[in-house]
């Protein structure tokens, strides 16, 4: 009962956001909206191909990949567990490479029953060629590659020899152009963002870390989100200076502190070595 009331505040708060409004928020309520029907693979994916078509619109396509291969995994979860595919075509390590909790991503009821024309072996290859179409257009060009890793074998296993082949060539271009450009690439931009004020309610003095598209210059950002919760509030916002200090706002005025970020390794769990240009600028945290 709790997550069906969740499902249904959530999907009201996303009615009423304006479409001009910030996007992040209503990303974030999509994916909790998909979480809440685990029990319910069919509308699982519905949210997030939903979701996938928000990112694409506000430039996000490899988070837009990120939700078609989220889409492949419940899939895949689904298809083994009623026998509809071999285990060793579903090699979850190599999904974790790419999302790390893969597995306990996909999990579904054993009730779980999925009318869909998505919950197929070839609905399968569908979702994971979405992925590698964005993670592609991103120049994410190592995640394309893991994914290959898992449609190739699909596909032999099923004869789709044409496909077999077209996938290898694509396999080929993602090394080559990893080759060509490796650190020439913009991965994304970052940025910290911090909320001031009691009109913020929740938000007052919590900091988020924004992942940008890479050409977003932080007056871009400043701007958008000022005009957001501008209206939210119905008060002025104020910016501050990164090195303004804290202690002595005025709480009854609504601040924001925008800061542009790079990424940095911090955490005592994240000790797997990072060589490449890539995986130094992935999987933050």
């Amino acid at each position: 009962v709790l997550t069906l009331a969740s499902i249904l505040r959530d999907t009201l708060r996303v009615a009423q956001l304006p479409d001009s409004g910030e996007p992040h928020m209503k990303m974030d309520l999509y994916h909790q909206i998909a979480d809440g029907y685990k029990n319910a693979p069919d509308l699982r994916i519905t949210w997030l191909s939903d979701l996938a078509a928000l990112q694409l619109k506000h430039e996000g396509n490899v988070e837009a990949g990120m939700a078609h291969l989220q889409c492949a995994i419940i899939i895949a979860e689904y298809l083994l567990s009623v026998g509809k595919i071999e285990k060793h075509l579903v090699p979850w390590d190599t999904f974790q490479s790419v999302f790390p909790i893969a597995q306990e991503f996909g999990e579904c009821s054993e009730e779980a029953v999925c009318q869909s024309n998505s919950f197929t072996v070839t609905g399968l290859i569908d979702a994971l060629n979405l992925a590698v179409k964005y993670f592609m257009q991103s120049e994410y060009y190592e995640y394309a590659a893991q994914i290959y890793k898992i449609i190739c074998p699909i596909q032999e296993h099923s004869q789709m020899y044409k496909e077999l082949a077209n996938s290898y060539t694509q396999l080929q271009s993602c090394w080559s152009s990893v080759n060509e450009k490796n650190t020439e690439r913009l991965l994304g931009k970052y940025f910290r963002v911090g909320f001031y004020g009691e009109k913020f309610g929740d938000l007052n003095g919590t900091q988020y870390i924004y992942k940008e598209p890479k050409l977003t210059h932080i007056l871009e950002m400043s701007e958008r989100l000022k005009d957001f919760y501008s209206q939210q509030t119905g008060e002025d916002i104020l910016t501050l200076d990164a090195s303004k200090s804290l202690d002595s706002l005025d709480p009854t005025k609504c601040f924001m502190q925008i800061t542009h970020m790079e990424p940095f390794r911090n955490s005592p769990t994240d000790t797997a070595p990072r060589n490449s240009f890539f995986e130094k600028n992935t999987k933050l945290s």
